[in-house]
């Protein structure tokens, strides 16, 4: 007898989770994604800006494929590095060097898109601008 009060008590409960669920929800303006904006990760931040200093070193050096290679791991594993705008840019005028205007513009209008207010934007629409009129 227990377990079928029981059984019949689980029934009900999910069926009226099941029917109000989606009136809460409209209620509350529909299903919506949002992202949030967790603190950074200090360990990850300190990888990411070692790779950057790496990177310049590189820069220094005209190695710029090893330039390349540092940064790109950056903007692929550390998405949210706090001086990503500056990657973009140093990276992007690797591929300049590399003579690969297609990423170079690639990643130049990705720092124009993410970051408009960067110290970096205005000197990347200008690069950007520059590599349309060669093309």
């Amino acid at each position: 007898m227990f377990y079928r009060s029981l059984s019949v008590f689980l029934l009900i409960f999910s069926l009226v989770s099941i029917l109000t669920t989606p009136s809460t929800i409209m209620a509350q303006g529909g299903l919506q994604q949002q992202q949030l904006d967790l603190p950074r990760d200090p360990a990850l931040e300190k990888e990411a800006k070692h790779n950057l200093e790496v990177a310049k070193f590189y820069l220094k050096r005209k190695a710029y494929k090893a330039v390349s290679d540092r940064l790109l791991e950056i903007v692929y594993t550390y998405p949210k590095f706090s001086r990503l705008d500056e990657v973009l840019f140093i990276l992007a005028d690797s591929f300049i060097k590399l003579d690969n205007t297609d990423e170079a513009t690639k990643f130049y209008q990705q720092l124009v898109k993410d970051f408009p207010d960067s110290e970096f934007s205005k000197e990347s629409k200008k690069k950007l601008e520059t590599l349309v009129t060669v093309k």
